[in-house]
């Protein structure tokens, strides 16, 4: 057993080990000679062995701690994943909460520039070649409170035009879902108008209110779509056939949202009514014509 020796001239502290013990030799730090006794005294022994108890009590008090960590660890992701659906649950219902907002407000606008124009607005305005130039969407930014944007859009050149391009990534917020992953881009719009023959947007001039044959609290207007890929500017919306995929269904230009059981829409009577996944194809068809006489049952928005 080594024995931690102390030099009896410079009181310097070292560990013999047990083949010198009982010879003689100069003290590595001042040079005198001593003698090494030939068996540990008493406290020398108790002192090596209080050093090896603590190296053993340090070797087994690591293990503890790694082990628990680690088991604390595997409560961190037993509780994480016991209250990961709370926290899905509260960011959906969060996102929900915010697009409802935005919803309402578009509702709103479309509204208000209804009774400045006595009509909704067009799906769009034509160019020079007669083709889409000018979105809805851009048509009801004064109503939005976006005036300077809109000013600054050029109806002289189309949509995607060397100026009207700029604009692009200015899309007020109102325009996204916070749920859809495109928001972060700011660039593509997470609502369409519904649009075809029969629809509210069939016209370059727009529909008004007293020309629907249909009530206007189950007649469609706009609705989420998520991942669209429309820019905000684009004046291209979703065509009424696409609902025949059904709410959430398959595919990205679509009726769809990132929320759960459903998607947001916004009606002709100016109300956000949050429309279930397991709505019927052939309700939301109807819901979708201004005059097909269908009797459609929606309920009551906000």
């Amino acid at each position: 057993m080594p024995l931690e020796f102390t030099c009896p001239y410079c009181h310097a502290r070292t560990v013999v080990d047990e083949e010198y013990l009982g010879l003689s030799g100069p003290c590595f730090q001042c040079g005198k000679t001593i003698a090494v006794p030939l068996k540990p005294t008493e406290s020398a022994v108790l002192d090596a062995r209080r050093r090896d108890r603590e190296r053993r009590m340090w070797r087994v008090s690591l293990l503890l701690i790694l082990a628990g960590l680690i088991a604390g660890g595997g409560v961190l992701m037993l509780a994480g994943t016991l209250l990961q659906p709370i926290a899905d649950a509260a960011r959906d219902w969060t996102h929900r909460q915010a697009c409802d907002a935005n919803l309402r407000r578009i509702a709103a606008a479309l509204r208000s520039y209804h009774d400045r124009h006595g009509r909704f607005p067009p799906a769009f305005l034509p160019g020079p070649d007669k083709k889409p130039a000018h979105s809805w969407r851009v048509l009801i930014l004064p109503e939005l409170g976006e005036g300077t944007l809109y000013s600054q859009y050029k109806f002289d050149e189309p949509w995607d035009g060397p100026s009207n391009s700029l604009l692009a990534l200015r899309m007020p917020a109102v325009y996204g879902c916070p749920a859809d992953p495109n928001f972060t881009t700011r660039t593509d719009t997470s609502y369409l108008a519904i649009v075809g023959p029969l629809t509210a947007f069939n016209s370059s001039r727009g529909r008004a209110l007293e020309s629907f044959g249909d009530a206007p609290e189950n007649t469609l207007l706009v609705v989420e779509s998520h991942e669209s890929g429309v820019s905000w500017l684009d004046p291209r919306d979703l065509p009424a056939s696409a609902l025949a995929k059904g709410v959430n269904g398959v595919g990205k230009f679509c009726f769809r949202s990132e929320h759960v059981d459903g998607a947001h829409a916004v009606t002709a009577d100016g109300k956000v009514h949050f429309i279930k996944d397991t709505t019927p194809t052939e309700q939301l068809e109807a819901m979708a014509t201004v005059d097909g006489g269908e009797i459609v049952e929606l309920g009551t928005g906000r």
